[in-house]
């Protein structure tokens, strides 16, 4: 299966560069608004514990890293309904 289609590529080399290399200048005027096109996040709920805690990091850490974070809490003997777990 992979010779045929290595065996175009190689054949048809040249016009996939070529393609390659029209497509980059393509892109180039729209590339500085990469970061804001492809920007996740969503809207906060005001009072929620996640815009809370968003809060509490951006005033302990200054740096970048803060966009994003992602908090794991795990227990080996209680579930998500019981109300101690939760607490």
């Amino acid at each position: 299966m992979i010779p045929l289609p290595a065996g175009l590529i190689v054949r048809w080399r040249w016009p996939i560069v070529i393609l390659w290399i029209l497509l980059g200048t393509a892109v180039i005027p729209v590339a500085g608004e990469v970061h804001q096109r492809l920007q996740v996040g969503g809207a906060n709920m005001p009072g929620s514990e996640s815009t809370r805690a968003e809060a509490l990091i951006h005033s302990r850490f200054t740096n970048d890293f803060t966009a994003f974070g992602v908090v794991v809490i795990k227990s080996d003997s209680l579930t998500v309904e019981q109300p101690r777990y939760a607490s």
